[in-house]
């Protein structure tokens, strides 16, 4: 299990990546994540995707579609359920 400090580093690289996020772009974990340069649905879930691939973890349906910013991610990644 990762702790808060790694979950926000991976939530934001996953997000840099699949967003193409210039790195020199503040982002903090009270971003809103609709207001993300380059976001839109499709590419939210992917990113969403991919940290559950990456960690192995299944994160609630609802509580995805609920999350509003980038701290509701991390709240994801630190809480998440394993899916084995």
């Amino acid at each position: 299990m990762l702790d808060r400090a790694q979950a926000r580093k991976l939530v934001f690289d996953t997000l840099r990546d699949e967003l193409s996020i210039e790195p020199l772009l503040e982002i903090i974990e009270a971003d809103e994540l609709d207001l993300l340069p380059g976001a839109d649905s499709v590419r939210l879930m992917r990113a969403v995707a991919e940290l559950e691939t990456q960690l192995d973890m299944q994160f609630d349906d609802e509580r995805i579609r609920e999350a509003t910013t980038i701290g509701d991610i991390v709240d994801f990644v630190v809480g998440g359920e394993p899916t084995r």
